[in-house]
């Protein structure tokens, strides 16, 4: 959000995730803080800047090397963020 226009100037502290059940009644509403985080902020952003080039020269490396759980999905993030892929 700091490098929108519409927010430029304003510095983010905090967040929340607010997940509304149809039911819609009190306890229907479940709200999760998030904790801001510079390190996971800088990862995102080379994790997206990886994607982009990419999702551009069109190249979808294949992940049947990679395990099909966090692990795996975190060692194709750190690949594709070193360039390794």
């Amino acid at each position: 959000m700091e490098n929108s226009s519409a927010f430029r100037g304003y510095r983010i502290q905090g967040a929340r995730l607010d997940f509304i059940l149809p039911s819609l009644t009190e306890s229907s509403k479940y709200r999760i803080p998030l904790e801001y985080d510079k390190q996971l902020e800088d990862r995102l952003i080379k994790l997206i800047d990886a994607v982009w080039l990419h999702i551009n020269e069109l190249n979808f490396p294949s992940v049947s090397s990679y395990k099909e759980n966090i692990r795996g999905i975190i060692e194709f993030e750190d690949d594709l963020i070193a360039g390794k892929i």
